[in-house]
């Protein structure tokens, strides 16, 4: 953010070209800004020191000069003003009086409001400094002896060897021309400490003279009245922060024209984000781990059939002897279509003047908890057809269990799904206490609370009861889908309204129960 905070100084010349003088007073309301107080040692100058530029009121196409020093603590500044038509106008009018105040421009890094909201600003970088006819800071001056950080002497005029080595490291020279300049010089001799000669008095306040001196309070104070931010700066300032989406400069600018004569909210507003993220239960586990669903294709039912006794092939002796045979017989299979359905009347205001995202939004919503419905759908039609095994005491004498059973009638074991309190169990397992299968190929994950044991996938279902087991052969059911749900947009013109609908079916076929099976496992250790 981009602010300005003057100090009206006396600019005095060290030669020439030269400018000297205070540009901020710290600790203080500035008297131009009510409520921005710039913290002692909060201002940093760019690196180099001359990438931050003199000015003529804030212009940035009217470049005068640029910095070649600082104090300590950053409150005097000394500006180099390189010949020609602009820095000779800018120094005239210095001598002159019109524009003999300084007013920096700086970029606010870090701030906090005071007790009286007040803005206090610990943290800033400022970029360039102004020559202005009217200064905020009324109590500043000028000093005629500076600690300058760094006090290179322009180029083109002849530099001592401490001048030279604060140039080089200010970039203000290169190292070529530290080194030619250093070899010009004679060999230094010792001298006595100078006594400071008498300055001759400034013709006036806030005059060039030969010899910078401190003005009088009352000769500042009576040419610095506080001025008032333009309206049209005060549009540049907070225009330009909108338009880099900066609140907190938005909320600085506005301090001539406070927050709470804002009420309309022209500048300041609610941050609208639409709509955000929530944790929503998407996944199908269970419909995933039986493969791709079948379409949907006409009537209330899915009917198939099954082998309720299958054809029996036995030895045989030959010799023309009896063809060993038995009598095969079928069964009917048949699944109901479940249906799901949501209807909603929206106000058609929200469509036409709404958020353009809104209905999207409402039917992504929509699918997910169809989503969800058709899950718990799947798992409690998976359950109610499973053949239930024995129980067991312990988790691991279940798995076991559930690898015999399944591998005694030809059927692969594809998924199993244990109650969220077994994984609790499962997870905390040592290597000590489980087998070597188990120990040697397993992977544990909290993140989805899901295990791997070699090709084996166990995970948690929220649908399954407490110690309860649920593990099938893929091909032991199908699930059949119309896909995707069928989604309806009706005009209710009578009302202004706009009826939406969302209507799902689907339907799960268990093909051969001995291979989708249920076990509940009992209270026991870590077996």
């Amino acid at each position: 953010m981009k602010l300005t905070a003057h100090g009206t100084v006396t600019l005095a010349a060290g030669d020439d070209r030269t400018l000297r003088g205070t540009i901020v007073e710290f600790d203080r309301p500035t008297d131009d800004r009510r409520g921005l107080i710039i913290a002692a040692g909060s201002l940093n100058p760019r690196e180099p020191l001359k990438r931050t530029k003199l000015l003529r009121d804030h212009d940035d196409h009217d470049p005068v000069g640029f910095l070649t020093a600082v104090s300590d603590d950053r409150r005097d500044a000394e500006f180099y003003l390189p010949a020609g038509e602009n820095s000779d106008r800018a120094l005239e009018e210095a001598r002159n009086g019109l524009r003999d105040g300084l007013s920096i421009g700086f970029t606010v890094e870090e701030y906090h409001f005071d007790d009286d909201d007040n803005i206090v600003v610990t943290r800033a970088t400022f970029h360039e400094v102004s020559l202005v006819a009217c200064p905020a800071f009324a109590g500043a001056g000028i000093s005629a002896s500076l600690a300058f950080e760094t006090t290179p002497t322009p180029k083109g005029n002849p530099m001592n060897r401490e001048q030279l080595a604060a140039a080089l490291a200010a970039g203000t020279i290169t190292q070529a021309e530290h080194d030619a300049q250093l070899a010009a010089l004679p060999n230094p001799a010792p001298t006595a400490p100078a006594t400071p000669a008498a300055a001759p008095p400034a013709e006036r306040p806030g005059e060039l003279a030969g010899t910078p001196q401190p003005v009088p309070a009352a000769a500042q104070l009576a040419h610095t009245a506080p001025r008032p931010v333009s309206l049209r700066q005060l549009a540049q300032d907070v225009s330009a922060a909108i338009a880099r989406d900066d609140r907190a400069a938005v909320r600085l600018a506005l301090q001539d024209t406070i927050p709470a004569d804002d009420a309309g909210e022209g500048f300041i507003r609610e941050d609208w984000r639409g709509e955000l993220w929530q944790a929503d239960r998407t996944d199908r586990r269970m419909i995933d781990a039986l493969g791709t669903p079948q379409p949907l294709q006409t009537g209330s039912k899915i009917k198939g059939w099954a082998w309720d006794v299958k054809p029996d092939v036995q030895d045989y002796e030959g010799n023309k002897t009896a063809v060993p045979s038995n009598k095969p017989k079928t069964k009917p299979i048949e699944a109901a279509v479940h249906r799901s359905a949501g209807g909603w009347d929206i106000d058609r205001i929200f469509i036409d003047l709404g958020e353009a995202g809104f209905l999207e939004a409402f039917w992504r919503a929509a699918v997910a908890d169809y989503k969800q419905d058709s899950e718990s759908y799947a798992a409690e039609q998976l359950l109610a057809g499973a053949f239930e095994m024995p129980s067991q005491p312990t988790l691991l004498k279940g798995l076991s269990k559930l690898g015999a059973g399944f591998a005694a009638i030809g059927a692969s074991l594809d998924a199993i799904f244990i109650a969220p309190d077994l994984f609790e169990e499962y997870s905390e397992l040592t290597q000590a206490e489980v087998p070597f299968w188990l120990a040697n190929a397993t992977g544990v994950s909290l993140r989805n609370q899901s295990a791997t044991v070699a090709d084996l996938n166990i995970r948690t279902h929220p649908d399954l009861a407490p110690g309860q087991i649920s593990a099938f052969d893929k091909r032991a059911a199908t699930w059949f889908e119309k896909q995707p749900p069928i989604r309806v947009n009706a005009i209710d013109l009578p009302k202004g309204g706009i009826d939406l609908g969302l209507f799902g079916y689907d339907a799960l076929l268990i093909n051969d129960a001995r291979a989708n099976v249920k076990m509940q496992i009992g209270a026991g250790g870590n077996g």
